[in-house]
């Protein structure tokens, strides 16, 4: 760690700076922690300023140009979240929330997919839906926590970063939510593919609970 990394303040989050902190989960093309057609993303966010933040980002870093395969989690520059994915400029979908979030507020911002279905939930509460209009194709990627490849970078905290290869129902984000790790039952746990609490980093290692996927602090 390095002044430019990140920091872990008393609320059990870590802090982002917003220009260059970020951590980078899978670097050797093997985004397994998205490479499925169901899943749930959920995370603490507590944001300084609103911009064009981005919570989760998986890219293709084989090709580092367009046309190329992403799928993100993100809050815009409004406010808005969103859940977003381009297949190689083939097919581009997304859905937007139409609630909008503040500054200086923690929330817990989540999206599932599966079987086409696109879901936003915020605080545990279903704030969107639709259906897709593509699949998700992945190839070779990465995935990191709080940057993305057009320069979005979280400026505020996370926590409990998380990921599930199944589409989690609201009862279950509600209850998880407000678990730590150590929390978690058999239930919560199935299809946990990867849980970063960060509030327990030490040097560049950001520890995933699971075991399987440890996180490097840039």
């Amino acid at each position: 760690f390095t002044n430019s990394a990140l920091e872990f303040p008393a609320l059990g989050s870590a802090e982002f700076n917003g220009t260059s902190d970020y951590v980078q989960v899978l670097s050797d093309g093997k985004g397994s922690v998205f490479e499925t057609q169901e899943f749930t993303i959920g995370a603490w966010v507590y944001l300084d300023a609103i911009g064009t933040e981005s919570v989760i980002w998986s890219y293709d870093f084989t090709s580092h140009a367009s046309p190329y395969y992403s799928q993100h989690l993100r809050v815009t520059s409004s406010g808005t979240i969103i859940l977003s994915w381009n297949n190689a400029g083939s097919s581009f979908d997304q859905i937007s929330s139409p609630s909008t979030i503040i500054a200086k507020k923690w929330y817990y911002v989540s999206a599932s997919f599966v079987n086409s279905s696109q879901k936003l939930y915020l605080d545990g509460s279903l704030i969107d839906s639709k259906s897709a209009n593509a699949t998700i194709v992945y190839y070779n990627q990465e995935v990191w926590i709080s940057r993305s490849n057009f320069g979005g970078y979280v400026n505020g905290n996370l926590s409990n970063v998380a990921f599930w290869n199944r589409a989690l129902h609201s009862d279950e984000i509600n209850a998880i939510m407000w678990k730590s790790y150590g929390d978690l039952n058999a239930v919560d746990k199935n299809g946990l593919q990867a849980w970063y609490a960060l509030d327990n980093i030490t040097g560049t290692t950001v520890p995933d609970s699971t075991g399987t996927n440890n996180g490097t602090a840039n």
